[in-house]
């Protein structure tokens, strides 16, 4: 938390899980953020190769980490949040990086309603890449 009690600089969020306000509100603010910078003739750094050139080299490419916090209440002691988000950044666009963390909630929610029921998971693993 930032020291106005919001989420820290740089980081979106939206209560009940809407990614597509969260990444609508992203998208209009890195062109705001874009179009100051080009006002005052600077632009970011971009290698057709490696994307985007950040201060960290772990985002190098689309540079966007998508996170969910989501609580799950039946599998671990007293339930807990956890934090999912892309392990992924180069060679895919942002709405690509978005789109894995909302199909991976998706399928760690059917996996959890599954094991809720006593049901087996194991055919929803995926397979190793």
């Amino acid at each position: 938390m930032d020291q106005r009690g919001g989420p820290p600089a740089g980081h979106l969020h939206a209560e009940g899980g809407n990614m597509k306000e969260v990444f609508t509100q992203f998208c209009n603010g890195l062109t705001q953020i874009e179009a100051l910078f080009k006002s005052k003739n600077y632009e970011f750094l971009w290698n057709p190769h490696l994307g985007y050139i950040l201060t960290c080299p772990s985002n190098l490419g689309a540079g966007l980490r998508a996170e969910v916090r989501h609580r799950w209440y039946g599998h671990s002691r007293g339930g807990g949040f956890f934090d999912i988000s892309n392990a992924d950044h180069l060679g895919f666009l942002e709405v690509e990086l978005v789109q894995m963390v909302v199909d991976g909630m998706k399928l760690l929610i059917e996996m959890e309603q599954r094991l809720e029921q006593g049901q087996a998971m194991d055919d929803l693993i995926p397979a190793q890449k």
